[in-house]
């Protein structure tokens, strides 16, 4: 037999009890269970016969779990890839059978419960390097449950980080608790840490850019982006799945997270009214953390790109005492750059800390923050066009920025997690979140049609500043009991979310007006930035203060009465507050409560690797800001969303096929806009009879195609429109026409293989590319008033964007990566919205070179 070495389980270190005393009363919640025998001793009750050659340690481990009767392997395949084993004859329990294969192969890894194991490398400090691959001598290390057992040393289960994979098995957006994707029955996506880190994705816009069945449209200034997801905007999203948080333009709060903090993004596509109470039908997103790693592990990566984009992050996670139990990561980063378009740049810099323990064999206590400092001197409002809707056709590299603008973000974030594991089968997860951000912004805006000389434009100024914060709390209690043979799976918990911003601006903008009074005209063709002094505020300002209050508990409870059928229901009790005081001005207050069924769903495992569901799930929306001339509150948002779909995985490659059609009513229209000239932005609306519908297909495709080939490849299909012609357009109009019909988004990578110089060596690359999308524009008239011109529809044509990247490890230390985006060059409009401004480029092609260490 091999040689291997049995690490002692965690549950034998000294344990940090001092940190939270008194945190196992939670244990007396489920005494019951407590005496049941952990996933560690099952597997040393259980011993099989195994009959694994040498050769392939990815054939080797697939064999191991078929011969352990089921013990399913967590990690993909595709990470394995030239790892060889000396195989295994003999009867065994699991664990050492485990030890045994992985004995020599320069792979580690880790029980996190009865019927589930992970592997990982080998941490670089314990092996020794060989031609082969074949490395030293290995640590399997048991766990007592779910709350041990990541890749690459991460508690987190969900983490995907030296994968070495574009999928990933487990993810906790749409519940509570990990579940693969293929039992999720909704459409979900994730990028995962090695796509982030082969397409070189930095911040959050781009990741979502990135993001299967996500459309980007760029907002109001160059670091501002709007989400779309089948024609609805995304505005919440989820921290390692905690409560949700509000990114609509009513927080003011700036998502403006860096890539560099997180392992990974995962996307639901559609309605998560369950756990997130009031929001969008459109879907939600999950950030999830990087965590301390068991080993020490050191990486630095510095990289420069087009228009002098430099970036350095330095990453390291260590033990930090207690023979491991606990330990800590930091994160920093730099980056500063220009952007295509001339005059504007961005300087950040960023903190990211987090510092878990082990209180007890079961319970682990995370506690971190980041610190954000990001100050930059934006673009406002894009390029305008001709008043007839043309075209200027001016260089990609022009804009209109000001020197004297700026918007200085300041973000900080606390946060504090518990999970405590009864037993295998019952635990407990606690979230904590707390975000503050200040803002201060200067800013100008050209705006305006342009006639055939050029002339049109005009110049106004605005300053604002904000402060914004976000509170988040979940808590969740996940178990389940066996029944008819089969585990009966629930979910109990509930979560509270506070958004609070405040904001000072002007009463007025500041004009720059010709010495009579008249408006100052801006010949954009003879544009320059320093023929515009920065403005002086004098006189009152207007306070902007909103509040919402968000209060759920929930339930969900999957019944399998067979062990292929699945039958899944959740309820959810909701309380939504909302105040808001707009330019002085108080709104109308607003509280509801909501009790419903929000969520069915029916799952059938047609083979062990094949699914097929059907979800269904309430849409609730409240339009508490909004009243009628009569000061009555609208009615809220209410609809369904319908869902079938069909779904593959054999551990290393998923597949997922959905069709759906999303249905709601009350959405609002503005019925008088006298209000608004007074600062009242609340009144006067009506709710629309027209019914809003949203149809189509999500289908991807993500992992190993083969040992060496990884892929990430979407298509999606969107259809909306309305019906009933009481609404802003006539029956089977679009709801959004800046959502294409056709989009799809493809990835790939390859690893050459067949001599050790090749085996340095991954090339890949992929497209993005969406059908026509298109926006009416309103009739405008030139800066005389006496010439006007009809309205007009502004569009974009069909376009993809192809990019390419190659990387080569220099040694086991080591290695470089080419970027290329935009390959070809194409010129295209990333946005387009009016004729007197909001069109922006997208990105000409641009190249990056990144040098990484890994220590």
């Amino acid at each position: 037999m091999a040689h291997k070495k049995i690490k002692k389980m965690r549950g034998d270190r000294p344990h940090l009890r001092a940190l939270l005393p008194g945190v196992m009363f939670a244990g007396m919640m489920l005494p019951a269970y407590g005496a049941q025998p952990t996933g560690e001793a099952i597997h040393q009750q259980a011993q099989y016969d195994y009959a694994i050659p040498a050769g392939s340690l990815s054939d080797a481990l697939t064999q191991f779990s078929t011969q352990s009767h089921g013990i399913q392997l967590m990690s993909p395949l595709s990470m394995l890839q030239g790892h060889k084993t000396a195989g295994l004859h003999g009867h065994y329990a699991p664990q050492d059978a485990l030890a045994a294969l992985l004995a020599g192969s320069g792979m580690a890894g880790k029980f996190y419960n009865a019927t589930s194991f992970v592997v990982y490398p080998q941490p670089a400090a314990n092996t020794k390097t060989s031609a082969s691959n074949v490395l030293g001598a290995v640590t399997v290390e048991g766990s007592t449950s779910q709350v041990s057992g990541g890749v690459n040393g991460s508690t987190d289960v969900t983490a995907t980080e030296n994968s070495g994979s574009y999928t990933s098995n487990l993810m906790t957006i749409g519940s509570k608790s990990p579940q693969s994707i293929k039992d999720t029955p909704q459409s979900v996506s994730v990028l995962t840490n090695k796509q982030l880190t082969d397409q070189h994705i930095d911040d959050f816009s781009d990741a979502m850019q990135h993001m299967a069945g996500v459309t980007t449209v760029q907002g109001s200034d160059s670091g501002q982006t709007t989400f779309y997801s089948r024609a609805m905007p995304i505005t919440q999203i989820q921290i390692d799945g905690g409560a949700p948080m509000n990114i609509s333009d009513s927080a003011q709060l700036k998502p403006n997270f860096d890539m560099s903090m997180y392992d990974h993004v995962e996307v639901l596509r559609g309605v998560d009214g369950l756990f997130n109470g009031n929001g969008q039908s459109s879907g939600v997103v999950n950030l999830v953390r990087k965590r301390p790693l068991d080993h020490q592990q050191v990486s630095l990566t510095s990289s420069v790109g087009s228009w002098n984009d430099y970036r350095n992050v330095l990453d390291a996670s260590s033990p930090l005492g207690f023979d491991g139990a606990l330990r800590g990561r930091l994160v920093l980063t730099w980056q500063k750059k220009d952007y295509f378009y001339k005059g504007a740049n961005d300087d950040k810099k960023i903190i990211y800390g987090n510092l878990e323990g082990d209180i007890t064999p079961d319970t682990q206590w995370r506690i971190g923050g980041s610190y954000t400092d990001d100050d930059a001197l934006p673009w406002r409002n894009g390029l305008p066009r001709y008043a007839d809707g043309r075209d200027l056709d001016l260089p990609r590299s022009f804009s209109m920025v000001t020197p004297w603008s700026y918007d200085r973000t300041k973000t900080m974030e606390l946060f504090t997690q518990l999970d405590h594991q009864f037993n295998d089968d019952w635990s407990l997860h606690l979230n904590l979140n707390h975000m503050d951000q200040k803002y201060a912004s200067l800013g100008s805006s050209f705006t305006g049609a342009i006639d055939d000389q050029g002339n049109g434009l005009t110049l106004l100024a605005n300053k604002t500043d904000y402060r914004a914060k976000e509170d988040g709390l979940d808590g969740s209690l996940n178990g389940g009991i066996t029944l008819w043979g089969e585990k009966q799976s629930l979910v109990i918990g509930g979560n509270y979310s506070r958004t609070n911003s405040i904001g000072y601006s002007p009463t007025s903008f500041y004009e720059y007006d010709n010495p009579d009074g008249s408006v100052k005209n801006v010949n954009i063709f003879g544009f320059n930035p320093n023929d515009w002094p920065a403005p002086v505020f004098t006189g009152d300002s207007t306070k902007d203060d909103y509040q919402e209050r968000q209060t759920g508990l929930y339930a969900k409870i999957t019944i399998t009465p067979w062990k292929p059928l699945h039958l899944m229901t959740g309820y959810r009790y909701n309380n939504y507050r909302n105040n808001y005081l707009l330019a002085d001005i108080q709104q109308t207050p607003y509280a509801e409560r909501e009790a419903n069924i929000p969520y069915y769903a029916v799952s059938f495992d047609l083979t062990p690797h094949w699914t097929t569901y059907v979800s269904y799930t309430n849409i609730f929306q409240s339009q508490a800001g909004l009243h009628t001339s009569e000061g009555a509150p609208l009615k809220p948002i209410t609809g369904t969303n319908k869902e079938t779909g069909l779904k593959y995985s054999d551990g290393k490659l998923n597949v997922s096929l959905s069709l759906y059609h999303l249905q709601q009513k009350n959405n609002s229209t503005l019925t008088d806009i006298s209000s608004w000239l007074t600062g009242d932005q609340s009144c006067c609306y009506a709710n629309i009879k027209a019914t809003q519908v949203s149809k189509g297909v999500d289908f991807e495709i993500s992992g190993a195609l083969t040992d060496y080939w990884q892929v990430a490849a979407s298509y999606n299909y969107n259809r909306n429109y309305y019906v009933g012609d009481d609404g802003p357009g006539n029956s089977g109009q679009s709801i959004n026409t800046q959502s294409p019909e056709h989009q799809f988004k493809i990835w790939n990578s390859y690893q050459l293989h067949g001599s050790d110089f090749l085996q340095r060596w991954r090339i890949g690359g992929g497209v993005i590319g969406q059908s026509e999308y298109y926006q009416s524009a309103d009739g405008q008239c030139d800066i005389t008033g006496t010439v006007c011109y009809p309205g007009v529809t502004i569009k974009q044509g069909f376009y993809s964007v192809v990019s390419a990247f190659t990387s080569y490890q220099i040694n086991k230390n080591w290695s470089a990566q080419f970027n290329i985006n935009n390959l070809f060059d194409r010129r295209y409009y990333q946005t387009i919205s009016s004729t007197l401004n909001g069109n922006w480029y997208g990105e000409p092609r641009s190249f990056r070179l990144t040098l990484s260490g890994v220590f």
